[in-house]
Order: C-alpha cells, then sequence, then structure tokens
C-alpha cells in the first residue's frame, strides 16, 4: 500500500470487506459509501459470484460503485 499508494481500494464481498474495515457489518449495508483506509478511499461492493447468481440489482448495483471509483480516481 505504501508503494503503490492507490487513491481507490474496491473490495469484493463480506470477506474482503469485513475484514479490512474491521467490522461484522454485512456487504448489503456497507456498499454504496465510501470509507477512508490507509489513506485512500475504500469503496465495498458485491463480489463478482453474487452477480452470477442473479439476485435483482445486484449488478446495478456494482456498476454504481465502479462508477463513483471512477469520479474519484478522475477527480
Amino acid at each position: 500500500m505504501e508503494i503503490i499508494k492507490p487513491r481507490v481500494i474496491i473490495t469484493l464481498g463480506n470477506f474482503a470487506t469485513r475484514l479490512l474495515l474491521d467490522t461484522k457489518i454485512g456487504i448489503t449495508e456497507l456498499r454504496g459509501k465510501k470509507y477512508e483506509y490507509l489513506g485512500c478511499i475504500l469503496i465495498p461492493t458485491f463480489h463478482p459470484a453474487a452477480a452470477l447468481r442473479g439476485r435483482v440489482g445486484v449488478i446495478e448495483n456494482m456498476r454504481a460503485d465502479l462508477r463513483k471509483a471512477k469520479e474519484i480516481i478522475n477527480g
């Protein structure tokens, strides 16, 4: 992290998000917001496997999260 110095980190799914944010809150509640993490912005989103399961709204939510990351990167 210190060498790369990313502006944005996108976590995919519960495990990665809970680990980095040190929380027990689930991804459904955490996604859609941005969090400060080691000097950069962390944006949680669903794991790609969730999109493959076909749950309603998952793909649209993932796209919104990725757009948010792009906006932060582009300034």
